[in-house]
């Protein structure tokens, strides 16, 4: 029993740790940004005139590219967030892929999202939770809402 419940306080503990470190990487300065689309983007994002804030559908998958030409680790952590009515949406590592500068990763909503600001980040796969990239998002209601 006692086993048990140190597991779930070492978990618990952990994962308060990661999510106040997280809070406080979210507000510190400029990072380099991400883009936003609905298709997938082939090539230099700057160049194809993909969003830094977009504005998308509850229930349409959403792109999010990053670059990644000063980071060096093989994997990253995303965090999508809702800013009007605080939450995570998903928090995950996603693999980095070296080839290319920038790497992309998809996020389709299992249901509809609610209409509101949205903000992405990236952080390093590391203990110290580096962000490395953000971006500001807007889901939006549709008319057949």
């Amino acid at each position: 029993c006692y086993a048990l419940t140190s597991r779930f306080w070492t978990r618990k503990l952990t994962l308060s740790t990661v999510m106040e470190t997280l809070r406080v990487a979210d507000r510190l300065g400029d990072l380099p940004r991400i883009y936003f689309s609905e298709d997938e983007l082939r090539g230099d994002p700057d160049r194809e005139g993909a969003g830094t804030s977009r504005k998308f559908g509850g229930k349409v998958p959403i792109l999010a590219t990053f670059s990644n030409a000063d980071y060096r680790e093989d994997r990253v952590f995303l965090k999508w967030s809702r800013l009007d009515d605080p939450g995570i949406v998903l928090f995950r590592p996603y693999p980095v892929d070296r080839g290319p500068r920038y790497s992309a990763v998809w996020l389709e909503p299992r249901k509809k999202l609610p209409p509101g600001r949205y903000r992405v980040a990236v952080y390093s796969s590391d203990e110290a939770l580096d962000p490395v990239a953000s971006g500001l998002y807007s889901v939006v209601a549709s008319p057949n809402d």
